[in-house]
């Protein structure tokens, strides 16, 4: 199979598919039960976002239940586990035991991203809107403005803020993933920066020669 040299498109793969898997494998194998929990931090920052933050969790509940409970796959793999270490091959019921508290926090895991997917998508419209589209917009003038003094551009730019684009928009996706509580600091932070990304990628953006 033909691999991508693009920059672009090997940032965008790597945080649409390769992060989000290799963090739903590592997270829950390493994080605690508690960890894994939505944090009270957490619920603050939604309930500021949200009118009625039951809603949201209920509304979380609803698509978890619908994606993973209703068609089996909670179920299927609890199952599979007990199967595991009741099995008379005794010297694997360890792997068992591993796998059941594994696929426990994993699920734990997946229904916090769903919360965070419902609770912040306001707060990721009004980031958007309010902080990325100005710089967005004001990095267009500058790279008119760039256009009409110098003619072309450093032909590195192209890959530069293309590379730095692909990694905005994967940390859009990949942001409600993370370890972290998503505090209103961190998400300050996150949406400043990606507000410079950009301003930096469309300020120096050119066309491939």
């Amino acid at each position: 199979m033909a691999r991508s040299t693009n920059p672009f498109v090997k940032q965008v793969y790597f945080w649409w598919i390769i992060a989000p898997v290799l963090s739903a494998i590592i997270f829950p194998a390493l994080g605690t039960i508690d960890s894994l929990k939505i944090q009270p931090e957490e619920v603050q920052l939604a309930a500021r976002c949200n009118d009625d933050i039951d809603e949201v969790s209920q509304s979380a509940t609803n698509h978890f239940d619908s994606w993973f409970v209703q068609p089996g796959w909670v179920q299927h793999s609890i199952q599979e586990n007990v199967n595991a270490e009741n099995s008379v091959a005794s010297g694997y019921a360890w792997l068992g035991r591993s796998m059941h508290t594994w696929y426990g926090r994993f699920w734990l895991y997946a229904y916090r991203v769903i919360w965070r997917w419902t609770a912040f998508w306001p707060l990721y419209i009004a980031g958007v809107i309010g902080i990325a589209t100005p710089c967005l917009v004001d990095g267009l003038v500058i790279r008119a403005k760039k256009r009409f003094e110098f003619g072309q551009y450093n032909p590195m730019a192209f890959n530069v803020s293309g590379t730095l684009l692909a990694l905005a928009i994967g940390w859009i996706i990949y942001v409600p993933l993370l370890p972290l509580p998503l505090t209103a600091n961190l998400m300050a932070c996150f949406f400043i920066g990606l507000g410079a990304v950009a301003w930096i990628s469309t300020a120096n953006f050119q066309r491939s020669a």
